[in-house]
């Protein structure tokens, strides 16, 4: 009964490919800016207060290589060529799932 409202919610789930493809020739989300683009996220994630509803995680391959880097919002969305440029308007996005 004494629980706040927040801690019923629950966590939402990021992954975020890392994937880095040992051919030069390969695309892969690590040579596309992916580690950039992770630092961004989990920046803004915590100065935006989030930090208790979402969590983050370096996720397997999501198999769009050629359209990294790729961020997938487990249950709601697949989002690609993610760059540090689109994290605030994917954190309001994240503020209202966790409403």
């Amino acid at each position: 009964m004494g629980q706040k409202m927040s801690e019923n919610k629950a966590v939402i789930r990021i992954l975020s490919c890392q994937t880095n493809r040992y051919s030069q020739y390969a695309d892969c989300c690590h040579r596309k800016g992916a580690a950039d683009t992770l630092a961004a996220l989990r920046s803004a994630v915590t100065a935006a207060g989030l930090d208790h509803r979402v969590r983050i995680e370096n996720g397997p391959c999501l198999g769009y290589c050629s359209v990294g880097p790729n961020l997938r919002i487990v249950g709601h969305d697949l989002l690609n060529g993610v760059t540090p440029a689109m994290i605030p308007a994917l954190i309001d996005r994240l503020k209202t799932l966790a409403d």
